[in-house]
């Protein structure tokens, strides 16, 4: 009886990625993933058999999570194109900064050489140009789009969304969800009926600002009022202070006097 893995595959996948997004597919080996997951190198080469076999599995398992990121969002947005921006935003959410969409860049240029890692990556592309063309399929059915051939508009979805994360990668305007949909929007203006009215989106939370501190009239009387005024002005409270001082000055005086006629 074979003894069960406690630790799986998608376990050893997700801790590819990780090494991935932090050192690139050049500084990946196995060893450095078997850390992130308690296990020896030769165990990965036991179930994996080499890096290359480790990399070309995880290319293929993004594939088949590509319906499923889909068909997620499409289960907590009603709104077709709500939808379409939340998918799109979390199957690339774990590019946190452009260093680590980079390494995935950099990664891509190893697919195109290999034969077996570019299918991988044509099948992933087409299965998210699909993807796509459903979502916009649907957002046509809802009169959020106008009607017009589906498979040309979804690749073009497609480039203008690569674009993006090129663009993003090089320049990072802001933070990448904000320009995914921002992206997607642009796109999707031009297929939008005449006389389209989207709904007001929700305003972005705005960062509490502590209210200023109301000033009294007199307060802005004083700083608007030339240096010659502030000069002559005193407070009443000054002034009573004064007027004891020179009450206080008058009594030592006639003491005195008193004291002289004495």
């Amino acid at each position: 009886m074979a003894r069960p893995q406690r630790i799986s595959n998608s376990d050893i996948l997700q801790a590819a990625r990780s090494v991935l997004a932090e050192f690139g597919p050049q500084q990946l080996t196995l060893e450095a993933v078997g850390q992130k997951v308690g296990l020896v190198p030769g165990t990965l080469m036991q179930r994996f058999g080499s890096k290359r076999g480790l990399l070309l599995t995880l290319l293929r398992a993004r594939q088949e999570e590509i319906p499923q990121v889909f068909s997620q969002a499409r289960s907590q947005q009603r709104n077709p194109l709500n939808a379409l921006y939340l998918a799109c935003q979390n199957l690339y959410q774990e590019f946190q900064t452009p260093q680590i969409l980079n390494h995935h860049l950099s990664f891509l240029q190893t697919d195109l050489h290999d034969p077996e890692f570019r299918e991988a990556v044509v099948l992933q592309a087409q299965t998210l140009i699909q993807e796509l063309e459903n979502s916009l399929k649907a957002a046509a059915i809802a009169e959020l789009l106008s009607t017009g051939p589906s498979k040309p508009r979804a690749q073009q979805l497609y480039q203008s969304l690569q674009g993006c994360l090129l663009h993003w990668a090089l320049l990072e305007p802001e933070p990448l969800p904000r320009a995914i949909k921002r992206s997607l929007q642009t796109m999707l203006q031009l297929w939008q009926p005449t006389g389209f009215s989207a709904p007001p989106e929700a305003p972005e939370p705005q960062p509490q600002v502590t209210p200023a501190v109301e000033i009294s009239p007199l307060v802005s009387l004083l700083r608007e009022a030339p240096d010659e005024e502030l000069k002559a002005y005193k407070p009443k409270a000054e002034k009573s202070k004064d007027k004891k001082s020179g009450k206080k000055k008058d009594k030592k005086k006639n003491k005195k006097k008193a004291l002289k006629q004495a």
